[in-house]
């Protein structure tokens, strides 16, 4: 991490607190996040920072722009304020009007990100990570999440590539690709050169289900079955080729009158 990164981490870390101890309002609470934001994270006051951000008559809190493009909102809160999940409620709302995936909700203190999923049935609200800028935090650990929402790493798709990565990895995506008929027969193969138990795949899953955690088993998961792969025709070799093309017109060419 850049020194100059550190030091800045470390000052608002302070400043945060402090403001805390001191009992800051929202308003300030705003302000100095907005200082945060162009200090910290690069970027311009001016341009990419907006608390004019309108929805259905009502404005958000923060909303920061790339290259003219609101790329998420940041819902803030009142630095001696606990955050809670009803806190990003109104945030969401303001971000599914808009076609918004990524919210942020912080107090200063504590800085949680939130991804959206827009879908028929609702919406989705996902968090992606939190933590705790504090004077005594790991300032390497807290500089890894909150780089994801600097101007730079917002640029490159640091976030989207990001997400992906986390949602591929996460508990049910996991489960997913361990309940399928090809992974279930490997371990069934791995547990019969130790045993020569029969096993089915539905003993073996059963089995697995109960060494999981009952949160991520309320996922509806079923044995998925391999595809059988078609068989491909082999080609003939080059030799091969000309011998079926010869006796092809051998047997095309007229026979001889007998005699």
């Amino acid at each position: 991490m850049d020194r100059g990164i550190k030091k800045a981490l470390q000052q608002y870390a302070q400043v945060f607190h402090d403001g805390r101890e001191r009992n800051v309002n929202e308003a300030d609470t705003v302000m100095y996040l907005v200082r945060f934001f162009t200090d910290v994270l690069g970027y311009d006051l001016f341009s990419e920072i907006t608390k004019e951000f309108q929805v259905r008559e009502r404005y958000c809190d923060i909303a920061v722009k790339v290259k003219g493009q609101v790329r998420f909102l940041i819902e803030a809160k009142a630095m001696p304020l606990a955050l809670s999940d009803r806190h990003i409620e109104q945030a969401e709302n303001y971000a599914s009007r808009s076609g918004i995936e990524w919210v942020v909700l912080t107090n200063g203190t504590t800085w949680r990100l939130y991804h959206l999923t827009f879908e028929s049935a609702g919406i989705e609200h996902d968090l992606a990570f939190d933590v705790e800028l504090i004077p005594e935090s790991d300032l390497e650990e807290v500089w890894e999440h909150l780089e994801l929402l600097s101007r730079k790493r917002v640029v490159s798709g640091a976030l989207e590539e990001f997400w992906a990565h986390k949602k591929t990895l996460s508990p049910v995506s996991l489960m997913k690709a361990l309940f399928t008929e090809e992974v279930l027969a490997r371990i069934r193969r791995e547990l019969r050169r130790k045993s020569d138990v029969r096993l089915e795949l539905t003993d073996i899953a059963a089995s697995l289900r109960r060494l999981l955690n009952p949160e991520v088993l309320t996922e509806d998961i079923k044995i998925r079955k391999a595809r059988k792969k078609r068989k491909r025709a082999a080609k003939p070799s080059g030799g091969e080729a000309e011998q079926t093309k010869k006796r092809n017109d051998t047997s095309s060419e007229p026979s001889e009158p007998h005699s």
